[in-house]
């Protein structure tokens, strides 16, 4: 630490910034007290970037710190916050060097492992679901799985008993997952009972009953065709 003048709060010394690693001048006490750190980039960075990144990336940053701080499960598997992404700064940073989009969700690659730049990246939505599923189910699990939903149990509750993604759910449903366990649940459930025979799988198109309809898309023709319906019927 060089002492380069003198002001009126006291000594001035040259310091390297902790981000950037360019030399500047500090008041000595702020550097010791650790008040300065760095040479103020960051906020010129932050203000460049703010309207693209900045305040998603610090949406998804508090996200990760309610998660651990008011989820019960983290707190039971010890799962922690590293001291460096405490602060939001390194995050920040973290997330622009390792590919962040608005429309990636921050994944943890063991999730029995910490929120830490070695144990996490950026994903996407279906990517994340996969890999939770992954660390909760075996065959064992997917085999029941298949075996309720023969028996008639809805998706959705086969995902709440299970604790799995309905995605997931779905992909046992139709075969597309754990195939070969899927055909040993079928095998089991036919030998069962004689008479059983395996259900017929629809799987529903846009626009088909029971699937998600045009019409539900509130636009602005819909709303125009919903007003000319009215007004024909005097309503």
């Amino acid at each position: 630490m060089e002492i380069v003048g003198k002001s009126k709060r006291g000594f001035l010394v040259k310091v390297q910034c902790s981000i950037c690693g360019n030399d500047f001048v500090a008041v000595k006490t702020d550097v010791v007290n650790g008040r300065t750190k760095t040479c103020g980039c960051w906020r010129t960075k932050r203000i460049a970037d703010s309207l693209e990144n900045g305040n998603n990336i610090l949406i998804k940053w508090r996200s990760m710190n309610g998660r651990v701080s008011n989820n019960p499960e983290y707190k039971k598997k010890n799962i922690k916050i590293c001291n460096e992404w405490l602060e939001f700064m390194p995050f920040y940073y973290w997330s622009i060097e390792n590919g962040f989009k608005i429309e990636l969700e921050l994944d943890r690659i063991d999730n029995s492992g910490n929120y830490e730049p070695s144990n996490c990246r950026w994903v996407t939505r279906k990517q994340n679901l996969r890999n939770r599923d992954k660390q909760s189910i075996n065959e064992k699990i997917a085999f029941n799985i298949k075996t309720d939903l023969l028996n008639g149990m809805p998706k959705h509750e086969a995902s709440n008993k299970y604790g799995c993604s309905w995605a997931i759910i779905h992909e046992i449903y139709t075969n597309k997952s754990w195939v070969d366990v899927c055909e040993l649940a079928e095998i089991a459930w036919l030998s069962e009972d004689k008479n059983r025979v395996l259900p017929i799988i629809e799987i529903k198109k846009r626009g088909e009953r029971g699937a998600y309809k045009e019409k539900r898309k509130w636009t602005a023709e819909y709303r125009r065709e919903l007003y000319r319906m009215a007004k024909n019927h005097n309503l």
